[in-house]
């Protein structure tokens, strides 16, 4: 189980959060995947669970094996020399980083005596034909998790334990509420915005069926079992059916629980077809248990047994009384043996005692969740009748249930052997959070083409290089209703590419939007496009044009029936851009003030524009040297964006440069270094390595360094 516009005009798309450009204002901003998931790269969002490294030594590695491990991790190591593997695991200095090693019978009794206390090591598996052989080894060297003699017993095995430190819960700090959000809580925004639109997306399709055939078919290509099941899967499976596939121990409960964890975006799209499907499904038998419940048992207690990280086990007890959330679907026991038994506290030998050597040892913990099953947000299933395992009284939470800590415990079972029991209870909290930040992003949205809006929303998430992909998939495939749909695509890779520093690309994407707007006499498309064009005109210093595209972009949205004045207002503080690009300081700052000034009037408190306006005006104080007001306004800016952005997200780390070089030009050069190491960590997640952010942070964190060198 599994305890195991207008039609669309670009003022709808107008609520982009993605004003990564330090030097910019936020303009208006306004299948698929066939073959294979979007392209990831290097530099996308980190996500926050540990990451792990895999390490094969075999000088005779047969392919098929590394196939099926590659597929865990995608930078898998290979050597087949012992003194290289040994010299590349002493290197690896990240202490966040687990190696989890794979080695031959043949090597181990040599190799376990010179590697197995390295820190670096977190789990060592041994794969061979005679395990007879090396089952002594066991006992002496507890980072061994087993000893696997078929290619399926090691996946099983392998994945089994990466499963075991991928996050399960998200902290939150509930004392904020909706217009005080702390940083934690924007991670959570943004998650349900994830889950709202995927929910909204058309899912029941040949298409978006074929699309996860065919990664699920890529990810298991070596597998004829797991293909086997998967054309059954082709074959026989309907909406009806989402639950039953879910319980059973095969590709799909794997795979989708894998992009719930780690939370990644372009999978996440591409499974939809199934994710929707059960969503879907959990909340029709949700609504049937609480009708069963209504008139009987308000009140239940569940049971999660699970083994986790030590390092998982410590956030917990810090955050007693504080909120969790899930990111993906949790699942539970009536049974409280049951329960037990997943989290190995029934068993001779804990979790704990297995790795008490391991960099971050695995502990056993018992959950106990009390649930009262009329709360509004809670979707909570009895799938015990659906499960492969009827035995386990299975209930399933939904997506992003959120639960409060009321204590944490050592405990001993009967045999005197340690567990921790945490107890809690679940809550509406989590949904207070964000309701009201989610509910404005969706009447903004409520109107627009909702393949669109996903796009936007991976160029919100700083998920630039996906959302390129995404939107000419689209253009690729057609998948748009008319000529605006098209121009407002164009729109949509503009801003990706402007984000990333491609500026050329994205001035001929903003010229396609720009004709096909004027073409259809689309006035509101045309002035978003010329305001979009204006900015590009910033980075390219090219001021004049960018003056005069402003001033069209005004005229046209003075002609617009519908009032138009936070658009005017966005305008203003790009002329306040172009008037900073020219140097005349006074003149910048005087639009920043009346763009600030109209957004606080007609948006929210926390809005990303606002945001902006702060960040912009301190960035004026800084150059006319007044460090005090732009240290102040700067922080204003910080606050607000960490507490709606994704926590990389490189406008925070524009931000955090800004306040850097104040302190460095206010002689306060070790805290400037701490603002540029931050600024840096924010470009890495998400920026290409030769973005000029990240090149010009770099330079400035070698010269900070030089300076507080000198002084000693």
């Amino acid at each position: 189980m599994g305890l195991r516009q207008t039609k669309h005009s670009p003022n709808i798309i107008r609520e982009n959060l993605c004003e990564v450009h330090a030097h910019i204002c936020n303009f208006i901003i306004p299948s698929n995947h066939v073959t294979t998931k979007l392209p990831v790269n290097d530099y996308i969002v980190k996500h926050n669970q540990r990451e792990f490294m895999l390490i094969y030594l075999d000088k005779n590695m047969d392919e098929n094996t590394v196939d099926v491990v590659s597929r865990l991790n995608e930078h898998l190591q290979r050597f087949d020399d012992q003194l290289e593997c040994i010299k590349f695991i002493r290197s690896i200095e990240n202490t966040n980083k687990a190696v989890f090693l794979i080695i031959p019978g043949s090597l181990a009794n040599n190799l376990l005596n010179e590697i197995h206390s390295l820190k670096q090591i977190d789990s060592i598996f041994i794969y061979c034909r005679k395990r007879y052989r090396y089952e002594s080894l066991l006992e002496k060297y507890d980072k061994i998790v087993d000893i696997c003699t078929e290619l399926d017993d090691l996946d099983i095995k392998l994945q089994q334990n990466l499963e075991r430190y991928l996050t399960i819960f998200n902290f939150y700090n509930i004392k904020k509420s909706i217009r005080d959000l702390n940083r934690e809580s924007a991670e959570f925004i943004w998650f349900q915005l994830l889950q709202s639109m995927l929910m909204k997306l058309p899912h029941n399709t040949e298409q978006a069926k074929q699309e996860l055939l065919t990664q699920c078919r890529l990810h298991y290509r070596t597998r004829k079992g797991e293909l086997d099941t998967i054309k059954k899967f082709e074959d026989e499976y309907k909406s009806d059916d989402a639950i039953q596939w879910y319980t059973k121990n095969s590709f799909l409960y794997r795979i989708v629980n894998q992009a719930l964890r780690t939370e990644y975006v372009e999978e996440l799209y591409t499974f939809r077809y199934y994710i929707v499907d059960l969503c879907l499904h959990l909340l029709k038998r949700s609504n049937e248990f609480k009708q069963l419940k209504e008139n009987f048992q308000r009140v239940i207690t569940l049971y999660r047994g699970s083994e986790m990280s030590s390092d998982e086990l410590t956030k917990i007890k810090l955050n007693q009384g504080g909120l969790i959330a899930t990111n993906g679907f949790l699942s539970t026991s009536r049974n409280k043996r049951i329960a037990k038994s997943f989290a190995n506290i029934q068993s001779s030998k804990t979790v704990g005692e297995q790795n008490t050597n391991g960099s971050n040892k695995l502990v056993s913990v018992l959950f106990e969740i009390d649930v009262n099953v009329q709360l509004s947000s809670i979707i909570l299933a009895d799938i015990s009748d659906m499960s492969q395992f009827p035995e386990e009284e299975e209930m399933l939470f939904g997506l992003g249930a959120a639960f409060k800590i009321d204590s944490v415990e050592e405990t001993i079972n009967e045999f005197s052997r340690k567990y921790t029991l945490v107890k809690m209870h679940a809550t509406n909290e989590g949904k207070e959070i964000a309701k009201d930040y989610i509910a404005y992003k969706q009447e903004i949205i409520s109107g627009g083409n909702v393949s669109i809006v996903f796009g936007q929303l991976l160029t919100n998430m700083a998920e630039y290089r996906n959302a390129i992909a995404y939107f000419k998939n689209l253009l690729n495939k057609h998948e748009y209703n008319d000529d605006n749909d098209l121009a407002t695509i164009h729109f949509c890779i503009a801003d990706a590419l402007m984000s990333i520093g491609e500026y050329e690309q994205a001035s001929d994407h903003c010229q396609y939007s720009y004709s096909i707007y004027s073409k259809n006499n689309t006035i509101d498309g045309v002035a978003n496009t010329l305001a979009r064009m204006a900015s590009v005109s910033i980075w390219k210093k090219e001021y004049d044009s960018a003056l005069t595209q402003y001033e069209q972009a005004i005229t046209l949205y003075k002609m617009l029936k519908s009032k138009q004045d936070v658009n005017i207002a966005n305008c203003q503080n790009g002329l306040g851009d172009v008037y900073f690009g020219k140097k005349n300081y006074p003149k910048a700052l005087s639009n920043y003030i009346d763009a600030l000034n109209v957004r606080e009037k007609h948006l929210p408190n926390e809005h990303p524009e606002i945001a902006q306006s702060y960040f912009n005006i301190g960035k004026v104080y800084s150059y006319h040297c007044n460090f005090e007001k732009a240290f102040r306004y700067l922080n204003i800016a910080l606050e607000k964006k960490q507490k709606i952005f994704p926590s990389h997200h490189p406008t925070i780390g524009c931000t955090l440069y800004a306040l850097g070089n104040v302190c460095y030009s206010n002689e306060k050069t070790g805290k400037a270094l701490d603002y540029y190491n931050r600024a840096l960590e924010c470009y890495e997640h998400t920026l290409p390595p030769n973005h000029h952010y990240t090149i010009n942070v770099k330079k400035d964190i070698e010269k900070v360094t030089k300076h507080i060198s000198h002084q000693f």
